[in-house]
């Protein structure tokens, strides 16, 4: 939250005329002037200017400015802002006598009176008009109740809501193992997106092959017990596909990882099995859990084994207009 928007001035609790203007620049750093006046410095994320700091200040009239700065300007430069409405000359002579300041700290940006009805209209509606323009960040939502998935995204620093996606997850006629995890990624998207067509939907799924064959989630435990041996001491394939869907169209990828494991006996293939971490997992195994002391290595996407691609996930966001930004999502075309 910046200065602007918790302002404690009287009567409204914003600007009495519900707007500021730049009056000046000084040639002070913000934090020296805000402590003069006992105010707390905060940060905050202004559109078109990036990362600022600032602190709103109240004179002995009662008059209320706020003094801002952009973190990445060079200098001690402080941006000084006062209600429109006020008189830009009195506002000078207040803060110099309240600051004990000469005149040669100040580059006046505005000595003009207050402004008119009709530009006052004009400049609320060219606000208006900046705020419809601005893309507003869609929601995410993943089409899975893959908790693996989620703890993906939720590493992200990412906000995302979950729906399962119900389809039909049989093979299509000569469509091959990647082909298959690729459409049903695709599939599992754009049936949540039919509903949340203003989202960013991304779906996901992965499948296990060996010997051309797939293995899917075990059936029982002794089923995951044979999955697990037909897997000991050899290389086999996972194939994950990721589909991000977003106003009616969808991009899709695919990431083919080898994994490795050592080899298993049935004794410990059992054990494993009695954790009961197998019974849910394609392969009948985890890579991120237990699993992980099966597995000698894997060349690939370490991600994708546990069940969504991040960095190709990204892509395809950023294919829509969205770029990862560290914990959030901004419009592509953004600094």
């Amino acid at each position: 939250m910046s200065p602007r928007d918790a302002f404690g001035a009287p009567r409204m609790g914003r600007w009495p005329s519900g707007q500021s203007r730049f009056i000046a620049t000084l040639a002070l750093e913000p934090h020296e002037l805000a402590a003069r006046f006992g105010a707390s410095f905060v940060r905050w994320e202004e559109d078109g200017l990036g990362p600022c700091e600032g602190a709103g200040i109240r004179l002995p009239s009662g008059r209320h400015l706020l003094l801002t700065r952009p973190e990445h300007q060079l200098g001690p430069d402080t941006h000084v802002e006062v209600d429109w409405a006020d008189g830009p000359a009195e506002a000078r002579r207040e803060l110099l006598a309240a600051m004990q300041l000469d005149e040669d700290v100040f580059a006046w940006i505005s000595d003009e009176p207050a402004p008119s009805d009709e530009e006052r209209a004009r400049h609320d509606e060219f606000l208006r008009k900046r705020s419809m323009n601005r893309a507003a960040v869609p929601p995410l939502v993943l089409a899975s109740q893959s908790p693996r998935r989620a703890e993906l995204i939720g590493r992200l620093g990412l906000e995302f809501e979950t729906l399962p996606a119900d389809i039909d997850e049989s093979y299509q006629h000569g469509e091959t193992p990647p082909e298959h995890a690729e459409r049903l990624s695709r599939e599992k998207a754009l049936k949540i997106a039919a509903d949340r067509p203003e989202a960013l939907v991304v779906g996901s799924d992965t499948i296990v092959v060996i010997d051309g064959d797939v293995l899917g989630k075990p059936r029982d435990t002794a089923h995951a017990v044979e999955m697990l041996m037909r897997l000991s001491g050899r290389e086999h394939e996972v194939c994950t596909g990721v589909a991000v869907a977003h106003g009616g169209r969808v991009e899709s990828g695919l990431e083919r990882v080898r994994v490795r494991f050592h080899a298993l006996d049935r004794a410990a293939a059992e054990e494993y099995v009695a954790t009961g971490e197998p019974m849910d997992k394609a392969g009948a195994y985890g890579i991120q859990g237990f699993g992980s002391a099966i597995v000698d290595g894997i060349d690939g996407d370490y991600f994708a084994v546990m069940g969504l691609p991040v960095v190709r996930m990204l892509s395809l966001i950023e294919r829509h207009g969205w770029r990862y930004a560290f914990g959030q999502l901004k419009a592509a075309s953004s600094g």
